[in-house]
């Protein structure tokens, strides 16, 4: 029997992408969001951390498949042993053919947690899985324009996440979920607020927020922690 999704973990050289700025650069990328309205551009929030920050920004925004850039947070900040790094908050368009988020996207993936760092790229991904040849058909994507160094996959049992999820949720806490996602709480940008949905369920705005994020916490643990 085929599982309903997988989770993957990969690490990539990715020839003529951004990303390869970071080889000799002092810096960890991360990213927070991807947004993909439309079907030639992707739009991303990223985290940068390191010393040479302002100089990634500075040679990123030279790049001709970057088509804007915004920082919307640039700090230095000193560590407790008195070493000091930057980190900024920076917004960009990209174009979509050829990138990995764009592969993602297309095969209806959600991305767990993606970071980049000294040239590579280390993705961890949820994706549904169609197919017996889900993960050969990923590899084989991958590899064009890609140099893989690692790749590793698990399936999520639908019996095994169901059951877990009956078991660890409280009534509470699935029904803060159910309404939340029901409300468009969780969608971007959100199209409740808070108080909004504490009005469904007849509960405070704090009481909703609590049971939300307890759900919210624990079906984190039981995807991303292996």
């Amino acid at each position: 029997m085929v599982s309903r999704a997988g989770v993957y973990y990969f690490e990539v050289e990715h020839h003529g992408c951004w990303t390869t700025i970071t080889r000799d650069q002092d810096v960890v990328v991360k990213t927070l969001r991807q947004e993909f309205r439309d079907p030639e551009i992707f739009k991303a929030s990223v985290m940068i951390i390191g010393k040479d920050t302002r100089s990634f920004i500075t040679k990123i925004r030279r790049l001709k498949d970057i088509l804007k850039v915004d920082i919307n947070l640039f700090q230095e900040r000193r560590w407790v042993n008195g070493e000091r790094t930057r980190l900024a908050l920076m917004d960009f368009e990209s174009r979509r053919h050829g990138s990995i988020s764009d592969l993602v996207y297309r095969l209806g993936g959600i991305i767990l947690r993606q970071e980049v760092v000294g040239g590579l790229e280390k993705w961890k991904i949820l994706i549904p899985r169609s197919s017996n040849r889900l993960e050969e058909t990923l590899r084989e994507a991958l590899n064009r324009g890609c140099s893989l160094v690692e790749m590793r996959g698990r399936d999520l049992e639908p019996s095994i996440i169901d059951g877990s999820i009956d078991a660890m949720l409280t009534i509470y806490e699935k029904q803060a979920l159910i309404a939340a996602l029901k409300s468009g709480f969780i969608d971007y940008p959100r199209r409740a607020k808070a108080a909004d949905v504490a009005k469904m369920l007849g509960v405070s705005p704090a009481t909703f927020i609590y049971h939300f994020r307890r759900a919210e916490k624990k079906l984190a643990r039981l995807v991303l922690l292996e």
